[in-house]
Parts: C-alpha cells; sequence; structure tokens
C-alpha cells in the first residue's frame, strides 16, 4: 500500500462538524483493471491527524484499508486487498481517495468511506461493478454426493495464466417431515389390515361352505326312490361326497329291519 504526502505541509485546525463527500453512482472497471474511489472532505481541511477508513458492508473491524497515527496500518485489515489498495489524493487537502487495483469479481459492491476526528465522524458509500464480460469466463459442473463423506464441498478453478479460485460450500441435508410420512404409513397399514381381514374372512366361509356340505350330507345319506314288483329290491339314493350315484340294494326281512343288503350302482 501507499500513501502519496507532500512536505513540508500545513493544515487547519479541523471543525467541530464535517461531512464526508462521494460521487453518486457505481464506478465500473474491467477484470484485472483499477479504479479509484473519490471521496473528500466538506469543508475543505486536512485529515492528517484523522482516522480514515475504507471498508466493505458489515466489515467495519476488517477494513480495505486503515489509515491512523499518521499512517496507514497493516492490521485489522481484509488481507484480500491489503496489497492492492493505496491513498492517492492529498490528505493535507482532506482528499482521502482510495486506488483498488487488479480488481476480481470478488470487488464488486459497495464500498464505505468513515472518517473520524475523535469528536466527530461521517461517511459516505460508493459501488464497484464489473461489467465486461468479455473478459469473464463460466464454468459448470456437478457433482453426486453423499452427505456422509464430509460437512464441505469445495470446488477449484483455474485458468492456465491466473492463479487458482476455490470456493467451499456447505450441502443442505433435508429430512423427510414426520407429517409428510404419516399418510404413508397410515396408507400402509390400512392396506396390510386390509388384506388380513379379507384372507380372515375367505377362510371363514370356506370352512363354514365345508361345514354345511357335510351336515346335509350326513343327514340322509339313503334315500328310498322305489321297489321292484316283487317287494324285494329296495332303491336308495345314496350319497358319496360330492356326487350323487343310485344304488340297488337287496334286503331281506322288513324294510324296517334290514339285517343285510346288497348294493349296487347303476
Amino acid at each position: 500500500m501507499w500513501l502519496f504526502l507532500s512536505a513540508p505541509f500545513c493544515h487547519a485546525t479541523a471543525p467541530e462538524t464535517f461531512s464526508v463527500q462521494v460521487p453518486d453512482g457505481p464506478f465500473s472497471a474491467k477484470l484485472g483493471s483499477s479504479v479509484v474511489f473519490p471521496c473528500s472532505l466538506s469543508p475543505s481541511f486536512s485529515a492528517v491527524e484523522l482516522e480514515v477508513r475504507w471498508y466493505r458492508p458489515n466489515k467495519f473491524n476488517t477494513p480495505v484499508l486503515f489509515y491512523k497515527d499518521l499512517k496507514i496500518q497493516e492490521s485489522p485489515v481484509d488481507p484480500q486487498c491489503s496489497d492492492r489498495v493505496s491513498l492517492i489524493g492529498r490528505l493535507e487537502e482532506g482528499n482521502v481517495s482510495l486506488k483498488l487495483e487488479n480488481i476480481t469479481l470478488s470487488d464488486r459492491g459497495d464500498y464505505e468511506c468513515h472518517i473520524s476526528s475523535g469528536v466527530w465522524y461521517d461517511k459516505g458509500t460508493t459501488s464497484l461493478t464489473v461489467n465486461d464480460s468479455d473478459d469473464l469466463v463460466r464454468v459448470s459442473s456437478w457433482l453426486l454426493f453423499s452427505p456422509s463423506e464430509s460437512e464441505w464441498i469445495s470446488c477449484s478453478v483455474s485458468l492456465s495464466d491466473q492463479e487458482e479460485r476455490e470456493g467451499r460450500a456447505m450441502p443442505v441435508r433435508t429430512k423427510m417431515s414426520t407429517a409428510s410420512k404419516t399418510p404413508w404409513r397410515a396408507f400402509v397399514v390400512m392396506l396390510v389390515i386390509s388384506l388380513l381381514s379379507l384372507s380372515v374372512v375367505c377362510i371363514l366361509l370356506f370352512i363354514l361352505y365345508k361345514r354345511t356340505h357335510h351336515q346335509k350330507s350326513a343327514a340322509a345319506p339313503w334315500e328310498p326312490v322305489g321297489t321292484d314288483a316283487a317287494g324285494m329290491w329296495q332303491y336308495f339314493h345314496v350319497y358319496l361326497g360330492t356326487s350323487h350315484e343310485h344304488i340297488h340294494t337287496q334286503y331281506v326281512g322288513n324294510t324296517n329291519d334290514i339285517t343285510h343288503f346288497y348294493m349296487k350302482a347303476t
């Protein structure tokens, strides 16, 4: 970092109040080029004994450039910019313009100039855009990642004549909520219960059918259907299993007192 001062110089006493003046609108620059952010005091007076802090939003404690006690401080500063920034204005005239060199894509955004005299301070904001698309390179890739492998994923990209750039990201692990699982679980449980109930009903119906059929067969296994002319042949209807066959039976004695008989199928 460089600081340009004119010697000898004289400076006026700092007023009780002052304002920081920066131009309106963003500054544009090409990738790898330089840019100057103008910044001055109003009314104009020496800033040699003041505290000057250039920083990015939400990085007040790690500024891009920090001037205090008549010199630029080496810390605390942003290490990504420490060797690329300088004050190029005439501090004795209240000019605290910042020069940023070798611009990268990460330099895009707002820059704030904060000046303090110990009893009063003010700040101004400007911004930088890198809009030369001819110098930009777009790289896309994808990776099938298992959450059990690591908590972080890093991606490195480099060109043959430039330094390597690395980005890191933490994968977002999503879990199916209990509410989203409940309908599926309920559906599976109801399906299993329905299938089991249907199986039980089918078994019961089959048992009932077999029992009813058996009772009918056992109730009337012999059914008289007629006699021959001599009264010696008695015809019975016999139920054998699920098939019906007519059986000729011959008996001796009274039909109410059958001692033995002969059967033959017809």
